[in-house]
Parts: structure tokens; sequence; C-alpha cells
């Protein structure tokens, strides 16, 4: 039996997805055919082989939910599973994504607005201003966006080692 690391496993998995939806394509093309005009590639070959592939991912990524859920890494002084770590960065990543699109208006706005006067018995342009706060400094939410930064690259860091490290158990 092969021996692979996570990371090993990771990429073996995507080329096989590839291979996969191929075979897919290939079987899609020679299901059916006029009459007299068969397909270069058999369906039941490629039907088949398209299972061979998914059988392999299903054996592969479920060794690597196993090695994420048994192993561990150090972050922030804590130990965590590996499984963990992945969650937390989707989680800073949609963070990242966050942060930069708060609206941190402050100030005063002026602007003016339409307004029925009785009196003249039309609409009128009345002056209007809006003052606004913000929660957050733009000099604040920059530091904040670098915090994340740096520990999504400290944790990311931490679990790309340990994925070329951990060996799966694809017995």
């Amino acid at each position: 039996m092969e021996k692979l690391t996570v990371s090993q496993g990771l990429r073996r998995a995507k080329k096989l997805k590839g291979l996969l939806a191929e075979a897919q394509t290939r079987a899609e093309q020679s299901s059916c055919w006029a009459a007299g005009k068969k397909p270069v590639f058999s369906f039941e070959a490629e039907r088949e082989s398209r299972a061979k592939h998914q059988q392999e991912i299903v054996r592969i990524e479920s060794a690597i939910a196993v090695a994420n859920a048994t192993n561990s890494v150090e972050f922030e002084g804590r130990t965590i599973r590996l499984a963990e770590a992945i969650r937390t960065l989707q989680e800073f990543k949609a963070d990242l994504a966050w942060l930069p699109r708060l609206q941190l208006k402050t100030g005063v706005e002026e602007t003016s607005e339409y307004d029925y006067d009785e009196a003249t018995g039309r609409n009128v342009r009345k002056p209007k201003s809006v003052t606004y706060e913000a929660a957050l400094t733009e000099p604040a939410r920059i530091a904040d966006v670098q915090k994340l930064r740096d520990r999504f690259e400290a944790l990311n860091d931490a679990l790309e080692t340990a994925n070329h490290r951990t060996l799966l158990d694809l017995s």
C-alpha cells in the first residue's frame, strides 16, 4: 500500500476529480448514437473508469477526514485538531472579506430632499444634513485586517506543515 501525506492525498484527490469528470464526459458522449456511427469511447469502459475514480476519491477523502480529526497543530498557545484549524481558516477568510466592506462614514453630509409645501401648493427642495458616526476608525480597521492576516498566515503555515508530515491511513 502506498504511503501518502495529507498534502499528497489532497493533490491526488484533485487529480482524480479531473479524471472522473473526463470519464463522465466521455461516457455521456457515448451513451447513445446514431445507428451505424458508433462512438469512439465505450460507454461501459468510461462508466467503469468513473466508478474506479469515485472509489479512490472516497477512500482518500475519508482518510484525510480521519487525519484531520485525529492530528493536531499548535496555534496561539493551544493545541487544536486539523479539522478545527481548517474551519478557523475559513472563518478568517470570511472576516477578511467582511471587514473591508464595512461602511465607516463619519462627519456631516449635506443633502436635500423634496417636500410638499402647503403654502405654495408644490414640492420644494429643503436642505437636510445627516451626521454620521462610525464604530470603527479606518486606521483601526487596517490594523484589525493586518492582525487577521497575520493570524491566518500563522495558522495556514502550521496546517501546511502538518499536511506535509501527516501520513494517511489508506488501509
